[in-house]
């Protein structure tokens, strides 16, 4: 696909949030395009009905939230370092080292505590 506008919702996303990629996805693949502009979910946006234009600029706005740089930090600092084995973070792609920098920073100077 060349735009998947909905690649960024991933399977930790809220059940709202995967409900409506399932129906978003639906909706985009069934809207015909010219052939050029096929897997371009930009394209094929602009053709929905607005109502669900609403609802995919809501999903897309709300991850976009999500993933700012102090929602990322306050993820890193509540669900810890990655588990043995993986060297970087699927959630922000941080290594250990930074995972671990960035939870310190967090701990001393927002006041944030880790899970236990």
């Amino acid at each position: 696909m060349k735009n998947d506008l909905l690649k960024n919702i991933g399977s930790d996303a809220s059940p709202l949030a995967l409900a409506a990629k399932l129906v978003l996805r639906e909706a985009l693949d069934n809207i015909q395009v010219h052939p050029c502009d096929e897997g371009d979910d930009a394209v094929a946006a602009r053709q929905l009905p607005v109502e669900m234009q609403a609802l995919l600029k809501a999903l897309l706005d709300s991850q976009d939230e999500q993933t700012s740089p102090r929602a990322l930090l306050v993820k890193i600092a509540e669900r810890g370092t990655p588990a043995d084995g993986h060297a970087f973070c699927t959630g922000c792609g941080s290594s250990r080292a930074h995972i671990a920098e960035l939870q310190q920073f967090l701990v001393s100077s927002a006041g944030l505590r880790k899970k236990a």
